[in-house]
């Protein structure tokens, strides 16, 4: 069977669900080396925001504890925000989970307010790249950008 491109990239909130629980115990989690490059390239600190969009149950967020003033994590799928915000009780770093997918960036990018670095980890190439891309450059500080 063909599939048309643009058929694969529109967001379907029903595609992963069920799989939060495989996602928060099977899932591995993000390497502190690779965060660790991101935030001495971004010079990221207490004070920055981070947008990670497509954040599934949190691993970025879980990865950036401490790194942080703020995460903002988008997903279209309500069951992996509720299982990341059960696993974030406790975390000293502000965090705000927001039920959208990567093709609502658009309306929703004049709430968010700008951030120093964008992640999207493990989720790309689920989305409208050029698009999301787009939206971002109008949400990313000028010394920050997107980590991939």
């Amino acid at each position: 069977m063909k599939v048309s491109k643009n058929k694969l990239k529109k967001s379907n909130p029903m595609l992963f669900r069920s799989t939060h629980r495989y996602y928060a115990k099977y899932r591995p989690g993000i390497p502190g080396e690779v965060i660790d490059i991101i935030v001495k390239y971004f010079n990221i600190g207490l004070s920055d925001r981070i947008l990670d969009i497509g954040c599934g149950t949190g691993q970025v967020a879980f990865a950036m504890e401490g790194r942080c003033g703020e995460m903002v994590c988008l997903d279209p799928d309500p069951e992996m925000l509720k299982q990341a915000k059960r696993v974030a009780r406790g975390s000293k770093t502000k965090l705000a989970w927001i039920n959208c997918g990567s093709q609502d960036l658009g309306e929703v990018k004049k709430n968010l307010g700008t951030f120093k670095v964008a992640t999207i980890c493990r989720a790309f190439h689920w989305m409208d790249q050029e698009q999301v891309l787009k939206d971002l450059d109008e949400l990313i500080e000028k010394d920050g950008g997107v980590a991939i």
